[in-house]
């Protein structure tokens, strides 16, 4: 990747394991549900995408120890750590913005239950549009319509052909790839807007936890709670934005941008929940997309 300045760099996130990034509040019968837009469709904040890379790089460089949270024990910092505070932001604001804008990233294909299939993926031009915006453009062909089962329910959709370079994200894409014309196509099912708002809320996972008395091994009292996720499993999208905007950090960097070079195929901890095996994710940028 090179000539970062002013360049939408679009990127695809598979969900490894289940994700849950809660919206903070409650309003239902979910106590810790995740967070959702106005339309009823979850999402992961960019600013949660930010931090989470962020504190990857920081731990795995070892730059608040040599740095002091900041860039200010020269003696100490190396570039790879003025790296991670030019593009993230450093800690202390007054030294200035992030270098890059991580976009909010949103479902594009999501995986559900099928009765007939065990399971298909589902998109809707509300999806595939958000990922346009970022130039995101993995649609080949449109096949004919067909009705499938989602869940127990039989509803119509257009057979979509994804270009197969996305199988690399998640490996349940496998089970969708197709041939066709001489060319290698990832199939999965548009349904109509009006049907995937409830479609989704019906794919997500609730679990209810219970704290245990460890004297006893008995559920303490009062102390019961259901928490959503996202299913493992569902392809997101979203986009880092590269600007010429300059922090404190940036002056000692020599080569800030080499650190969206491990952005290419990565693995990260995002959200809550992590202690309990959830979160996983993979990040890959799409460049040329």
């Amino acid at each position: 990747m090179k000539n970062f300045e002013d360049k939408v760099l679009p990127a695809l996130m598979s969900a490894i394991t289940h994700v849950h990034v809660g919206s903070g509040k409650s309003y239902g019968d979910v106590d810790q549900p995740i967070i959702r837009d106005p339309l009823g469709v979850p999402f992961i904040p960019g600013s949660s995408i930010k931090g989470a890379l962020k504190s990857k790089f920081l731990i795995e460089k070892n730059c608040v120890e040599k740095c002091n949270g900041d860039c200010e024990q020269e003696e100490k910092c190396e570039e790879e750590c003025y790296q991670v505070y030019c593009l993230f932001g450093p800690e202390r604001g007054d030294k200035g913005a992030s270098r890059i804008v991580v976009a909010d990233f949103y479902p594009l294909f999501v995986p559900m239950p099928s009765l007939s299939s065990g399971y298909v993926y589902v998109t809707s031009n509300f999806l595939l549009q958000y990922a346009e915006t970022l130039n995101v453009k993995l649609v080949e062909g449109k096949g004919e319509s067909e009705e499938i089962f989602i869940g127990t329910q039989k509803i119509k959709a257009e057979v979509v052909r994804i270009n197969e370079r996305i199988i690399e994200i998640h490996p349940f894409l496998k089970n969708f790839y197709r041939k066709a014309d001489g060319k290698g196509y990832v199939t999965v099912y548009k349904i109509n807007d009006k049907h995937l708002f409830h479609l989704i809320d019906r794919a997500l996972l609730r679990l209810t936890r219970v704290k245990i008395e460890r004297t006893t091994k008995t559920a303490e009292r009062n102390k019961l709670w259901t928490e959503e996720y996202l299913p493992h499993g569902t392809i997101l999208v979203g986009a880092f934005v590269y600007r010429p905007w300059r922090n404190a950090c940036c002056e000692k960097c020599k080569h800030c941008e080499n650190l969206l070079e491990e952005l290419n195929d990565i693995f990260f901890v995002v959200g809550g929940k992590e202690t309990i095996g959830k979160g996983l994710a993979r990040i890959k940028v799409m460049e040329g997309a």
